[in-house]
């Protein structure tokens, strides 16, 4: 789910730059991702025309191997791991989960409010 809403922000990052969106969603597919294969060539079978500089015969239809695929999505999976190890998301929040009362003052309110 995080890639599908990460794709989606850069999306639209590229579209309030303006200009052709077209073009935008041309260029952002024929980029190539971190397995190395762009995502109009893993469907298509080969890179589609685009304003990225290109070799000609790359623009020949050649299925991508899908072991060397399956291995470099893999390592960026493990990748990615290796990063939420040293990087915790939830590092900040758990002070506030062993306590089983929180109070809460609100601005402009004289009593706190109690939940738990």
């Amino acid at each position: 789910m995080m890639r599908a809403e990460r794709a989606v922000a850069t999306v639209k990052g590229l579209w309030k730059g303006g200009g052709d969106k077209a073009r935008v969603l041309q260029a952002y597919s024929a980029t190539p991702l971190e397995s190395g294969y762009s995502p109009a060539r893993l469907l298509m079978g080969r890179n589609i025309r685009s304003d990225i500089p290109q070799v000609p015969a790359a623009l020949c239809p050649r299925w991508p191997s899908i072991k060397k695929f399956r291995k470099m999505e893999r390592r960026a999976k493990e990748n990615q791991q290796r990063q939420e190890v040293w990087h915790p998301k939830t590092e900040g929040i758990l002070g506030l989960l062993p306590s089983p009362v929180h109070c809460v003052v609100f601005q402009g309110c004289s009593t706190p409010v109690a939940s738990g």
